[in-house]
């Protein structure tokens, strides 16, 4: 059905290291590949005094930011129960994250 999610744990490599949630346009910008949402990292850059990833610090810049479209497709197929659906989230509602 529809309305029914699985209840499971997410992977990590799923997950956002910047808001600890599901990553929204997976994307990148160190060589090493280690991604976050892309609103979560452009923020972080633009209010970084440190232009680096996350995850490993190497030194990167926001011109350096690439979507991971596979990893966006896959956790696309991820059927979890996101923190709002209590609130009367469905399943395919628009993440409501704007760009900053």
């Amino acid at each position: 059905m529809a309305d029914e999610w699985k209840e499971d744990t997410v992977d990590d490599e799923f997950m956002c290291t910047i808001c600890l949630e599901v990553m929204i346009e997976p994307t990148s910008a160190c060589p090493e590949g280690h991604c976050c949402c892309r609103v979560c990292y452009v923020k972080y850059l633009r209010e970084s005094a440190q232009q680096q990833c996350v995850t490993c610090l190497h030194p990167t810049d926001e011109s350096r930011l690439v979507r991971n479209r596979h990893l966006e497709n896959v956790i696309n197929k991820l059927r979890v129960k996101c923190k709002h659906a209590a609130e009367g989230a469905k399943s395919g509602d628009a993440p409501s994250r704007t760009a900053a």
